[in-house]
């Protein structure tokens, strides 16, 4: 006990003397061994996340320190599983394996479309002032292009009505609905073919024919007005991200086209036909089962298409559609088996543009990997060290249920009978019945409300006090088989007639065991941390910059606290040592620099 004492008091003092008496530059806000976190990395971190609305500079302080010391807990696990040599074990191959696909994709977009889309001033401006208008249009939207050029016909040329074509024929059927109609909208509200081609219409105009990933749109402007926006200077930072996002997502779909010219896909005319043939004359609606082929064995070897990289056959085509979605849909055009073959090869074309451009070297993707490998070796340290089970006993299991009875006490319980009715007037007449020596079940299964109740006669079993309050309330004040009423319960109106109570019990021992090894298992694991961390912020020597902390907290945009109101104070600490009277399983918990020893 002394020793435990003499190491919480020196964390105490560790903790002051480690926020307040650092010597970290401006632009270091918090050191762990000799890595640092940087003022931006973690103004980068904060503003990832969805911040709640403080009232205080108090209040954002408080916020801003929990999150910097959770970012410095991740530090120390990755720092202690480097010194295990977890970087280095090849349990973790696996998992950075599979990711290994992933990262490259994600580099290659940072690479060719993130570092590629930059914005002025004068770009953001112009987007603010183009919110500023909205449209009400509606459309008519269909999945062929040449269905659409038909209705585009009729409804410009035919004389056909707009609104009764988006009903009978739109894909949207929800603004079908509706003759088609969209309501109002800003030009950020739609994906970018539909916004560029609605703002370009005039009140009353149709437009061609536009494509995008949901079809072909036609576009009916009925009315345009302006909105009415927030200053600038507060939605420049908003509006610069959703640009930025705009043109990224520009950017990738052109970038995508790219790749598809690149491919230089070139069908086969015969297994299109065929493909068109037998999708459309089977029933498509029906899942694809192994065995039950759409295509003969002949057929399936016929080359559907070729491209950079080589060609496919129908039956290769077949067996992805039958991966992807269980069947293959019905054909219809070699532009849809187009669209669906897009959609295949994207992963593989992009995969060879990454390894084209040699991806794997960039510092892009030696971040992302690091990044990775990082939060294995975490997740690994924290299985193996901090959470480690604890070899929970029996005797500590009925330890902690004879010191803390209160928790396992059953609550007071009640069985009623009732008849519940919807008008005071209707549950006195039955409450007059009652008193005459009519038969309660009887007049339950004939009049109650509460239909699971019915065939019971009324009785609703042993309910708590929070279930049914008011019934509740009455039924404890009455013996077996006497009988209360008309209780306003919710709008409702009950009569009751206890069957019996059921007073407050300590529930048994086997029926809570479950949970109390839960608890104990759950103590074990955060007292660990706590212990580890202690130990830890000691061993990596962990400064904070508190002065560097502060500055990320605007004070005067809060207002002078209302007299009368203190502002809530934090006094940080680092982790104080705890103490648990459970004994650790095979693998214990060693202090951090016990595990830095031993390696």
């Amino acid at each position: 006990m002394r020793r435990n004492l003499i190491v919480v008091l020196l964390m105490v003092f560790m903790a002051t003397a480690l926020w307040h008496c650092s010597k970290l530059d401006e632009n270091t806000v918090a050191k762990i061994g000799s890595e640092k976190i940087t003022l931006s990395e973690f103004e980068d971190q904060l503003n990832q996340m969805r911040k709640p609305k403080f009232v205080t500079a108090e209040e954002e302080m408080d916020y801003n320190r929990k999150q910097l010391e959770k970012l410095i807990e991740r530090k120390l696990y990755v720092q202690s599983a480097y010194d295990m040599g977890l970087d280095k074990d090849s349990a973790l191959a696996p998992q950075l394996a599979d990711l290994d696909q992933k990262l490259m994709l994600r580099s290659l977009f940072n690479e060719v479309i993130v570092k590629k889309v930059s914005l002025t001033d004068e770009e953001v401006k112009k987007f603010y002032e183009e919110q500023g208008t909205e449209l009400k249009a509606s459309h008519i939207l269909v999945a062929e292009e040449s269905e659409a050029n038909d209705l585009y016909k009729q409804v410009t040329e035919g004389g056909a009505d707009f609104a009764k074509i988006a009903t009978e024929r739109s894909l949207d059927t929800r603004s079908g609905q509706n003759g088609g109609d969209l309501g109002y909208f800003t030009k950020m509200d739609m994906v970018p073919e539909f916004s560029e081609m609605a703002f370009s219409l005039e009140v009353g105009e149709i437009s061609k024919p536009v494509q995008t990933n949901y079809g072909y749109h036609i576009i009916k402007v009925t009315d345009r007005r302006s909105k009415e926006q927030k200053p600038f200077e507060q939605e420049k930072d908003r509006l610069k991200s959703q640009l930025e996002n705009l043109r990224q997502r520009e950017r990738s779909m052109a970038f995508i086209d790219t790749l598809f010219e690149e491919a230089k896909i070139e069908f086969k005319p015969d297994a299109v036909k065929l493909v068109i043939e037998k999708t459309c004359v089977e029933d498509t609606g029906k899942p694809m089962s192994p065995g039950q082929p759409y295509f003969s064995e002949d057929e399936a070897k016929q080359v559907l298409f070729t491209y950079s990289y080589g060609e496919w056959t129908i039956g290769e085509f077949e067996a992805e559609m039958q991966k992807v979605s269980g069947k293959v849909p019905a054909m219809e055009s070699e532009e849809q088996i187009l669209n669906y073959v897009k959609r295949i090869l994207q992963p593989e074309l992009l995969t060879k543009k990454a390894e084209e451009l040699k991806i794997t070297e960039s510092e892009s993707f030696k971040e992302l990997y690091k990044q990775s490998l990082e939060e294995e070796m975490e997740r690994q340290f924290k299985k193996e060290v901090i959470d480690a089970p604890a070899n929970i006993t029996e005797e500590d299991e009925r330890n902690y249920y004879d010191q803390h009875q209160d928790e396992f006490m059953g609550e007071p319980m009640v069985n009623v009978r009732e008849i519940q009715v919807d008008s005071e007037e209707q549950a006195k007449q039955l409450m007059n019945q009652l008193n005459a020596g009519a038969n309660f079940a009887e007049l339950a299964e004939k009049h109650t409300l509460r239909v699971y109740a019915k065939r019971k006669g009324g009785e609703l079993g042993l309910f708590p006090e929070k279930r049914y309050p008011e019934l509740f309330a009455a039924a404890w004040k009455l013996e077996p088989d006497q009988i209360a009423g008309p209780i306003n319960a919710k709008g409702n109106y009950s009569i009751i007639q206890l069957i019996n109570k059921q007073e407050a019990a300590l529930k048994p021992f086997e029926e809570v065991r479950r949970s109390i090894s839960s608890k104990l298992q759950q103590e074990y694991r955060e007292t660990s941390r706590d212990n580890w961390l202690a130990e830890a912020y000691k061993k990596y020597k962990v400064i904070i910059n508190e002065k560097a902390l502060s500055s990320l907290v605007d004070e005067s945009q809060y207002e002078t606290q209302p007299e009368g109101i203190e502002s809530p104070k934090s006094i940080p600490q680092a982790p104080q040592v705890k103490q648990m009277e459970v004994k650790p399983s095979t693998k214990a918990v060693e202090p951090a620099e016990k595990k830095a020893e031993g390696n």
